[in-house]
């Protein structure tokens, strides 16, 4: 029986794959279904990647005439008695794959990297661990040379060090990684997750999607959320039948390690995202619907818009939650009408700064206000630093890496305070606390400084203004 923090190390795993990896696993899922496979293998993993023609691991095996028709050809025959008489929808992951991710975190962390790249995945796939000894023998590769080849690929680019252009690549994967735990953890979505856990209990399935975190979720049926849902047709029962006819039940199911798919962590990493420029410190149901619904993709999405065609769901569940918004959500509104103005589709943190004016109230603003600083200084310079775009942008608009940077301190500042929402002055320390920031770099052309904002928070909190 596993412990609670082995599941939760399980389930972050590829919290910790890079974009491209994660895509090579999906590939190999989608090859394992089409071939009609028990399982993803190694072998599925091998194809999918040397499908990938701009990746070193795919100009190698070119090299030594392995090419994708040759390796499916040789997957087919080694793997022929793992097929299944009815298609399969969904497969899960055989214990030689889970030896191959975990071998590739292992490689990556002794080698100082962040992420789990292709590159590593396809060196492990060169090692005994992955077992595909008998599938290079009918190729006739030299797996040894290739794999020395692939081990100081993976060592040159360990002493290379990784770096954002804004100095946030890594920073990224830990606030992900931190993400996914903290909705694990905290209490108040600790409730979704373990109903959702324990839906795969009773089932075949290894692999958290969601789809068992809708349905965890479509079990409560008090709130506003439940209300909203249900006007819109969407319940446990309708949810629960659409799921049967849609997903295929396969009868083997053997030494459990749950984790979440790939498709769940974008919805869950979407749900943090959402609560946090919601003003929330904590991450409701709510937010987990509409990260599946910004999500765009998985199981539950396609469900929830084929029982709701309509596009206004996510509005529907806002209106509760507006009641209860405090000041940051009005903030970033106006740093998204600011980009507009601009001609842009990015929020960077002097918008959230020009936000926090905006807002005109909060302590934020009061303590912006008495610093001297005006909506007409801070337009002036922001303008002055990024131009502006006469052409109108119809497109959705992002955060810059530095303002979701922003939001991250901003929530972990409020958490500190025991606060269940983040407010303005924790929105305007953590812009002062990023000494890079282009919101820094404008409160210091308007003569101000990180000691100044911050004594005056502290004043303001404190209710000091001498």
């Amino acid at each position: 029986m596993m412990t609670n923090i082995q599941k939760i190390g399980i389930i972050i795993l590829f919290q910790k794959f890079t974009e491209k990896a994660i895509t090579a696993v999906r590939d190999a899922q989608i090859s394992a279904i089409e071939l009609g496979h028990k399982k993803i293998y190694p072998e599925h993993l091998l194809w999918a990647l040397s499908k990938k023609t701009t990746e070193l691991g795919a100009k190698i095996l070119k090299m030594n005439h392995a090419s994708p028709d040759k390796i499916k050809e040789a997957l087919i025959e080694i793997l022929k008695d793992k097929e299944i008489k009815i298609p399969a929808t969904s497969v899960l992951f055989s214990n030689r794959i889970r030896k191959v991710f975990q071998k590739a975190d292992e490689i990556a962390s002794e080698n100082g990297n962040g992420f789990v790249k292709t590159e590593h995945l396809f060196y492990v796939l060169l090692c005994d661990e992955a077992g595909l000894e008998p599938l290079y023998n009918m190729l006739y590769l030299d797996k040894e040379k290739v794999r020395d080849i692939m081990k100081k690929i993976v060592e040159k680019k360990s002493k290379q060090k990784e770096k954002h252009p804004e100095g946030f690549e890594q920073k990224e994967v830990d606030e992900k990684y931190n993400h996914i735990l903290s909705l694990v953890k905290d209490p108040e979505s600790a409730t979704i997750f373990s109903k959702a856990v324990a839906k795969l209990t009773t089932s075949e399935y290894e692999i958290l999607g969601t789809e068992q975190i809708m349905l965890s979720i479509l079990e409560d049926e008090t709130g506003d959320l439940s209300e909203t849902l249900k006007n819109a047709g969407i319940t446990y029962e309708k949810f629960s039948d659409r799921l049967k006819q849609i997903t295929s039940r396969l009868a083997e199911y053997e030494d459990k390690q749950i984790i979440f798919t790939p498709n769940a962590l974008t919805a869950l990493v979407k749900a943090s995202e959402t609560a946090r420029e919601l003003g929330s410190t904590a991450v409701r149901p709510e937010h987990v619907v509409l990260g599946i619904l910004k999500s765009k993709k998985g199981i539950a999405y396609n469900i929830l818009k084929d029982l709701y065609p309509n596009d206004k769901l996510s509005e529907q569940i806002l209106r509760p939650l507006e009641k209860q918004m405090n000041e940051t959500p009005v903030i970033l509104r106006f740093a998204n009408q600011e980009a507009r103005r601009l001609g842009r589709n990015t929020v960077g943190t002097e918008l959230i700064l020009l936000g926090i004016m905006l807002q005109g109230s909060g302590v934020g603003y009061s303590v912006l206000k008495n610093l001297g600083i005006t909506v007409h200084d801070l337009r002036k310079e922001i303008e002055g630093l990024l131009g502006t775009n006469d052409e109108y942008v119809d497109k959705e608009i992002t955060f810059t890496p530095r303002a979701k940077a922003v939001l991250e301190l901003a929530w972990g500042l409020a958490k500190k305070e025991m606060k269940t929402k983040i407010y303005s002055e924790h929105l305007l320390e953590a812009i002062v606390s990023l000494s890079n920031s282009l919101a820094m770099k404008v409160l210091t052309n308007l003569g101000t400084d990180e000691l100044e904002v911050k004594q005056g928070i502290r004043n303001k909190v404190q209710g000091n203004n001498d």
